[in-house]
């Protein structure tokens, strides 16, 4: 029969796992982001005739969305868990369930240090898409029939 801790670390244990996914789901939107950045990147070179003496502007928007892409990618979730080392020379003065208890404090501590790089990640991709979107609404305005 598991001790008193031995949920929380089971729950600790998953909450990482879902930090894990979290991150790739961003990193995935983040390289998302980037493939539709180039192309309209190639688009706005391509139809610089069509949106006027400005359209370079559409091309500094572009780069600050793919920046900030880029700083979102460097942003990543790092904590795994409690270091194994200070936990095995524990081990032997320590009863099941304060062990228990030492795993579970650690995956506290890691998932609290990756919820704030998992927040600037996030945070990082919506600047991106204001961005984003605040370029093409921009880029197309000259263009439409008024």
């Amino acid at each position: 029969m598991p001790g008193p801790f031995g949920p929380l670390r089971a729950l600790g244990g998953r909450q990482l796992q879902i930090q894990f996914t979290l991150s790739s789901m961003y990193d995935t939107q983040v390289m998302g982001i980037l493939a539709l950045n180039a192309a309209l990147l190639a688009a706005a070179i391509a139809a610089k005739d069509l949106l006027g003496h400005l359209w370079w502007l559409a091309l500094v928007g572009l780069l600050a969305s793919s920046a900030f892409c880029v700083l979102a990618l460097g942003r990543s979730v790092e904590q795994v868990g409690p270091k194994l080392g200070g936990l095995i020379g524990q081990a032997p003065s320590l009863t099941a369930d304060q062990m228990d208890e030492a795993v579970a404090k650690g995956i506290l501590k890691s998932i609290d240090s990756n919820a704030g790089h998992l927040r600037a990640k996030r945070m990082l991709i919506y600047g991106s898409l204001v961005l984003l979107g605040a370029t093409i609404a921009a880029a197309i305005v000259p263009v439409l029939p008024f």
